[in-house]
């Protein structure tokens, strides 16, 4: 089964900057994790301070190793302080998928 991870979060603006920093190297750190299929965050185009979390995980016991991790505690400190508003992550489980168009 596969686990989705999606999230949406404003950061202060003033902060922006350091967390993108952050955000760049979890994402290179997470990426050659074993399960980790996919890890990306984005900026919203209408406000570059809202920001969207992508990660795709082969198992739970991966995304708990990741959760684990010294790279991800160091990175959640940085990202929770930089929070403006309440933060939405979300947890899907997939048991199947098949590409949209095609």
């Amino acid at each position: 089964m596969t686990i989705v991870i999606h999230g949406v979060a404003r950061v202060q603006p003033e902060m922006l900057d350091e967390v993108l920093t952050a955000a760049a190297l979890i994402s290179r750190s997470s990426r050659t994790e074993p399960g980790c299929n996919r890890y990306q965050f984005s900026q919203d185009v209408a406000d570059p301070t809202v920001l969207v979390l992508m990660e795709e995980w082969a198992s739970e016991e991966a995304l708990q190793t990741h959760l684990a991790s010294s790279e991800f505690a160091e990175f959640a400190e940085t990202f929770s302080r930089a929070f403006d508003g309440t933060p939405e992550f979300v947890r899907f489980s997939a048991h199947d998928g098949e590409p949209l168009f095609g």
